[in-house]
């Protein structure tokens, strides 16, 4: 982090914090710090999820799958959402692809092809609890694609829940298969699941994870793509986890002075730039001062002197 302080300011010596420190020949602060990565892992929680894989339409009966197109095959669909978190961010929407995974805060790219995570191709951010080329049941009648997908938000009486599910819902040309599972998101927290039921047909190809928002950290659970395979398989009751942990963070704090024939009115601007080392990227911040000061009067008392009359002669 570096920090040229403008012209008009004077630094107080001994006030940086943080690491600051500063080099009175340039007039600027400077820090070098290394802060904790964020993470994301995807994890065994069996027995650990609100429910496991229970359908949405065992739990509301009658409830209507989300609509579709005549194909019902790479779509999308948005969702408002109550609020959750997901890697550090506060969502209200998400992404609904019919391709096994979902976007918090939304994408316009729809990806039949997995592929291991994370990665920095679009689409990023991802919740893929069973990410493959799925061809579901469209409106139109010729239509060969087969299942549903719902979503609706849930409560085991103390707290609420978003479920996106994908129900019986069957691999693009592969007539045979029938996958179902769900993501679930307690509402106002971070805490996320994937839940399995039936999974009939072959696990090739398919991606189980997850990634950020520039795909920089992720976590695959699964993968098989092309039948060259890493991690654990899912299968009908499986229950996995979606933790995750925003980097550190540091907060710099210094003093400076202004000149004393500054104009009042006059806005000081300071430019700070930061750079991470693992990434070719500069961030700049700036902060603008408005000089400005107010004079009190106090009120004057003044105590009249009482003279008496000297006596009469």
């Amino acid at each position: 982090m570096r920090d040229v302080l403008p012209e008009n300011l004077t630094y107080v010596d001994g006030s940086a914090t943080g690491g600051l420190t500063y080099d009175a020949t340039e007039n600027v602060l400077e820090a070098v710090v290394t802060l904790d990565p964020a993470s994301l892992m995807i994890s065994d929680a069996t027995g650990d999820s609100p429910a496991g894989y229970l359908p949405l339409t065992t739990i509301t009966p009658g409830l209507p799958p989300l609509p579709c197109s005549a194909e019902c095959d790479s779509v999308l669909i948005d969702l408002n959402v109550p609020p959750f978190f997901y890697n550090g961010q506060m969502y209200t929407s998400i992404t609904m692809s019919d391709d096994g995974y979902a976007v918090p805060g939304g994408t316009a790219a729809s990806e039949p092809f997995p592929e291991v995570l994370p990665n920095p191709n679009e689409p990023n951010n991802m919740l893929a609890p069973f990410w493959t080329d799925i061809d579901m049941d469209g409106t139109s009648p010729t239509d060969t694609g087969g299942g549903n997908w719902y979503a609706n938000v849930v409560t085991d009486g103390v707290s609420d829940f978003t479920v996106l599910e994908w129900q019986d819902v069957q691999r693009f040309e592969e007539d045979t298969t029938s996958f179902s599972f769900q993501i679930w998101i307690e509402v106002g927290t971070s805490n996320i699941w994937f839940t399995y039921g039936p999974l009939t047909g072959s696990l090739d190809p398919v991606v189980v994870g997850a990634e950020s928002e520039g795909g920089e950290i992720g976590d695959t659970w699964y993968a098989n793509i092309g039948g060259t395979e890493e991690g654990t398989p899912v299968a009908e009751g499986d229950e996995l986890v979606v933790a995750t942990e925003p980097g550190g963070s540091v907060t710099f704090t210094f003093e400076a002075t202004a000149s004393e024939d500054i104009s009042l009115g006059t806005r000081i601007t300071n430019v700070v730039e930061a750079r991470a080392q693992t990434m070719n990227q500069t961030f700049i911040a700036f902060a603008a001062t408005l000089i400005e000061y107010s004079i009190n009067y106090l009120p004057l008392i003044f105590r009249d002197a009482l003279v008496s009359a000297p006596p009469a002669p």
